[in-house]
């Protein structure tokens, strides 16, 4: 992999892990486009990788949010508690449906076919979500919705079924308003992406999988969690006056393309 290489996949994972429209389906168009001579195994734990750099994009947008939350639970505060106990339960079902079946996931169903299926489902999600008037904020979730929420982002693990899409469409379809749909989607992004990064660097560290130079490497991650700041931010601003419809449009364009080429 060269060095230009890992800046583009890096640029669009950060973009398109928080935008909704799918990181997997991007990277997966990006690879096709320009392919590299690493084997399937060595690619994923790369673009895994690649979401720490998002990762930490995320943690520095969101630190006040988590600071106070350990603060809280430190000091025993039982709101602060719950909102961690809901965040952990929302986690496990994508939890336990990567832990067994994302390799399998992402092998098989790599594919033009799968992927451009699934940009079109991704649009027309948020494209329904869109028609939901919500008034409920994020201190008014409760178990059933973070589980809901939870199933949405483990269906998402689908190549091409955007995580970021799916989890706000579920909250807007729980009548969250649209910028607490954004947060709630984003905190729940940390422990799953967290988890994928720790399992990629024990395949790393035990040698299972190889990866560029240190050097191509870090500059994609670095790349990756810069964009993931910029987009984070600028979705955030977007939703305030905003729909996601210009989004369920985009994906509709590129859907459709993906089918009819079959990159």
């Amino acid at each position: 992999m060269t060095l230009s290489t890992a800046i583009l996949l890096g640029l669009l994972q950060g973009f398109t892990e928080f935008l909704p429209i799918s990181s997997s389906g991007h990277l997966f168009l990006a690879e096709a486009i320009f392919p590299t001579a690493m084997d399937p195994k060595s690619m994923l734990s790369f673009n895994v990788l690649l979401h720490a750099g998002s990762l930490l994009g995320l943690l520095l947008c969101y630190w006040k949010r988590w600071w106070n939350l350990l603060k809280g639970l430190l000091k025993g505060d039982r709101e602060c508690m719950n909102v961690l106990w809901l965040l952990v339960l929302g986690t496990v079902p994508a939890a336990v449906v990567g832990f067994f079946f994302e390799d399998v996931i992402a092998e098989a169903l790599s594919t033009p076919r799968v992927i451009g299926s699934t940009f079109l489902l991704t649009a027309l999600l948020l494209a329904f979500s869109e028609q939901i008037h919500g008034h409920r904020t994020q201190g008014q979730a409760t178990l059933k919705d973070l589980l809901l929420i939870g199933l949405a982002q483990a269906c998402a693990l689908l190549p091409g079924l955007s995580r970021s899409g799916t989890t706000m469409a579920a909250a807007r379809a729980l009548e969250f308003q649209r910028e607490d749909s954004v947060d709630i989607s984003f905190l729940l992004a940390t422990p799953i992406i967290a988890g994928a990064a720790v399992v990629a660097g024990m395949h790393i560290l035990t040698g299972e999988v190889s990866v560029p130079a240190m050097s191509i490497t870090l500059t994609g991650v670095v790349v990756s969690a810069l964009a993931s700041i910029v987009a984070i931010q600028l979705l955030r601003k977007f939703v305030r006056r905003r729909s996601l419809r210009p989004f369920a449009a985009y994906l509709l364009v590129v859907g459709a393309l993906t089918l009819g080429l079959g990159w």
